[in-house]
């Protein structure tokens, strides 16, 4: 994007660079100003509707269950435990640092040995999410995600190493650069209790409870399944209320342009090439690198 198009001007330039020192690795930091993406790399909302959403269930068991609102299921992605893949070498590290004189130079070496590797899980953790919220939001026009407690000391380790905070941030603004329409639950709607066919609510469920049993309208469905058919109805009912039917004979809502300036997009001449891939061909699921 930095070399010049057929008209001479590049589709980014680079504002700045910050050079730091993080684990025993030199990291350049570019601040960057970008053109918009191309308008059919972005999902097509022009006509005042909007795409089917699609609800993105985060867990432990399963990192993210994606489904729609009639419980067709899209993604089911197992989480790739990064840190758990790097245990046994980050407590080799750790017993080696213990045993080192507090102020020596081995001790210092051990030291930077323990946080390359906990840089290594942090990259890998990252380059995942970024490529599994790149996929969903280029594939779905419509999102709608679950306001989480990311923060419980009995479950810490496993939250951060499944990064659930990390990923609803990226979704978020990736789904504004595709021109997704994004829609986020309230903290206490329960969408794992509730039944996805009658609304009934199990008081009494519990974390081993792994299928959904409705009393009511006989459903048994998985219980991620259920819970993100609950959040794509939720986002469905939210953007109907929100957005009423436009008059018959009215040319529809007016809606923000494709090319529109937008955080971290700006010179919107235009943006990535035409060619590019449709957002809406399906593409293969992600799958964590190997440990």
């Amino acid at each position: 994007m930095l070399r010049p198009g057929p008209d001479g001007v590049p589709r980014a330039k680079i504002c700045s660079a910050t050079v730091s020192l993080r684990r025993g690795r030199i990291v350049i930091t570019l601040t960057c100003e970008l053109a918009d993406l191309h308008p059919q790399m972005r999902h097509r909302n022009d006509d005042g509707g909007c795409s089917p959403f699609v609800g993105v269930d985060r867990g432990l068991s399963h990192l993210v269950v994606a489904a729609g609102s009639g419980r067709t299921e899209f993604y089911r992605i197992d989480p790739p435990r990064h840190l758990v893949a790097a245990g046994p070498a980050i407590a080799r590290a750790s017993r080696s640092v213990s045993r080192k004189v507090p102020g020596s130079a081995n001790r210092s070496k051990a030291i930077a040995r323990l946080a390359r590797l906990h840089g290594r899980v942090a990259n890998r953790r990252h380059d995942f999410t970024h490529r599994l919220s790149s996929q969903i939001a280029k594939t779905h026009g419509a999102i709608c995600i679950e306001d989480l407690a990311v923060k419980n000391h009995h479950l810490a380790r496993s939250n951060n190493d499944a990064a659930w905070g990390e990923l609803a941030s990226q979704l978020r603004y990736k789904a504004e650069w595709y021109g997704a329409t994004f829609a986020v639950t309230p903290r206490f709607f329960a969408s794992t209790k509730t039944c996805s066919s009658c609304c009934w609510v199990w008081q009494d469920m519990t974390l081993a409870d792994r299928v959904f049993s409705c009393p009511r309208c006989d459903l048994v469905a998985d219980r991620d399944t259920n819970a993100a058919a609950n959040l794509a109805a939720w986002g469905e009912a939210e953007h109907r209320s929100a957005n009423p039917a436009p008059h018959p004979e009215a040319r529809g809502r007016v809606t923000k342009a494709c090319g529109g300036r937008s955080a971290g997009h700006h010179l919107g001449d235009g943006g990535t090439a035409p060619e590019s891939p449709d957002p809406g061909k399906k593409q293969e699921p992600v799958t964590a690198p190997a440990a």
